[in-house]
């Protein structure tokens, strides 16, 4: 009666038997653990994953952190040096102008008057040099100050550097003396310019 009809099996070998019963359970149970295990792992491994993914942002983050602090550090040091060198060409200007130029008239003095003659070279031959004294400079020096007498030679370099071309070169020596370097001129120009 409990054979199945044509296949010659019995409901019983259908069947497990208790005891195969308690071996599916107990693999049930076996494979729940290992699924647990393994899903512990993944968890595990997904944690540490996380922690190493973490640790690694944090290192990252540190470096850029510290590349950017480099950064501002040398964009401080190229601004600083930026401002040395405007200093220095500031300090070479005044140097220069020091060194070429009368402090008193702001004309060019002897050794921008001697520069201009060598940048000449040979066409200094063709150039006219004037000299030009003031008549009873040191009376008024001497009755009306200094202040005054400075006053009067700023106004006599301004009326001089108005009457000459703008590649001729007014200069004062000292004291009440000027030079005027008139380049590239004919005999007419230069008393033309003298008178």
């Amino acid at each position: 009666a409990d054979e199945q009809p044509g296949t010659g099996l019995t409901l019983k070998g259908l069947w497990p038997t208790l005891e195969t019963w308690g071996l599916l359970v107990l693999a049930g149970v076996s494979l729940g653990v290992l699924i647990a295990m393994s899903t512990s792992l993944v968890v595990v491994l997904a944690a540490g994953t996380a922690l190493l993914v973490a640790i690694q942002t944090a290192r990252l983050t540190s470096d850029l952190k510290a590349q950017r602090i480099a950064s501002s550090q040398l964009d401080e040091a190229f601004a600083q040096v930026l401002r040395h060198r405007d200093a220095l060409e500031e300090q070479r200007q005044e140097l220069q102008r020091v060194a070429l130029y009368d402090p008193v008239t702001g004309l060019g003095n002897r050794v921008l008057l001697r520069n201009r003659c060598t940048e000449l070279g040979e066409q200094l031959s063709e150039s006219t040099l004037l000299l030009l004294d003031l008549d009873g400079f040191k009376e008024v020096n001497d009755t009306f100050g200094h202040s005054l007498g400075d006053g009067l030679l700023r106004q006599v370099s301004h009326r001089l550097s108005t009457c000459v071309r703008t590649n001729d070169l007014v200069t004062r020596l000292g004291g009440d003396e000027f030079a005027f370097l008139l380049p590239s001129t004919g005999s007419w120009t230069a008393a033309r310019t003298a008178d």
